[in-house]
């Protein structure tokens, strides 16, 4: 027996009370993500380059390793959503239905004695 869409995602709903706080986690982590990835892209290869003169541009300044920051916060912020805070998988209907048996063997039980 298949569950109907509406019905799995309702239950998974009601399984998952870490959503809303997921969602505001990948929303900021995004957010620092883009607004240091310009800078920090051209921190990173900006080392690799050389003058004409044949010195390195190796130093980075203080906004630079502020973008840098921003984009390995913000890549640990949408880890953690994904990953850490991840809701629990969506129950089958083969699950379902064995732990409806098993509430009810148990019910049958506690009534027998």
């Amino acid at each position: 027996a298949e569950l109907e869409d509406d019905e799995r995602m309702r239950l998974a709903s009601q399984l998952d009370g870490l959503a809303p706080f997921r969602g505001a986690v990948n929303i900021l982590g995004f957010v620092l993500f883009a607004s240091g990835l310009r800078d920090a892209l051209f921190a990173v290869i900006r080392p690799l380059l050389v003058t004409r003169q044949g010195q390195s541009l190796a130093a980075l300044d203080d906004g630079q390793f502020l973008s840098v920051s921003l984009v390995i916060i913000g890549l640990g912020l949408l880890y953690v959503a994904n990953v850490w805070m991840a809701g629990p998988p969506f129950p089958t209907a083969d699950e379902l239905i064995e732990s409806v048996r098993e509430e009810r063997l148990a019910k049958e039980s506690r009534e027998a004695r």
